[in-house]
């Protein structure tokens, strides 16, 4: 999972990275202001479900929620808005890589690219290095070595980070494990 490009098509501008709002479920009403970048890809005028660019978004949409995907061949990359990103900012992105190497797919390459089209890379930064110290907290109080159930912690913190409150589509974690990921990545 990783960043996507800024993204247009010829009716809705996509805006990955960017603080913004989510169409709720009925299609009505903001659902969260700061959402992680496979949420991006969502209109304001689509219902919750937006389309992926890719099959990696696809999946990770999927394990955040009920998600629908639909190819859409008219997507293209949006502007290089920093060219230079600062080696802090680069070695930041290493880490929070690091941590999330077996649930993220998406390559620092990738990553570092995505972050250079981001019209607010900071703070979209630091939305993934509150899911991955989230994520390697919980893995410090319970040893899961079992990839599928990695990935499902990796998914509500996705959701968490998106606000969403729906967790039907996770299996292999209980309520207390689900609740206790999701008090801690919003500080409650």
């Amino acid at each position: 999972m990783g960043r996507q490009p800024n993204l247009h098509r010829t009716r809705h501008v996509w805006r990955p990275f960017i603080p913004s709002t989510i169409v709720s479920e009925s299609g009505h009403g903001p659902r969260s202001r700061l959402r992680p970048p496979e949420m991006a890809l969502l209109s304001h005028s689509l219902p919750l479900g937006g389309r992926p660019e890719t099959p990696t978004n696809a999946i990770v949409i999927a394990l955040a929620g009920r998600m629908k995907t639909q190819p859409q061949p008219d997507l293209h990359k949006g502007p290089i808005r920093h060219p230079v990103l600062p080696d802090s900012f680069v070695d930041r992105i290493k880490a929070f890589k690091a941590i999330l190497s077996d649930v993220d797919p998406t390559s620092l390459e990738t990553a570092i690219d995505n972050f250079q089209r981001d019209t607010h890379p900071e703070q979209e930064l630091a939305i993934w290095e509150r899911i991955a110290n989230t994520f390697q907290l919980f893995l410090s109080h319970n040893r899961i070595s079992d990839p599928a159930i990695r990935k499902e912690v990796f998914a509500v913190l996705i959701g968490a980070s998106m606000g969403s409150e729906d967790w039907s589509n996770i299996k292999k974690l209980n309520s207390d494990q689900i609740n206790y990921l999701v008090a801690n990545y919003r500080g409650l």
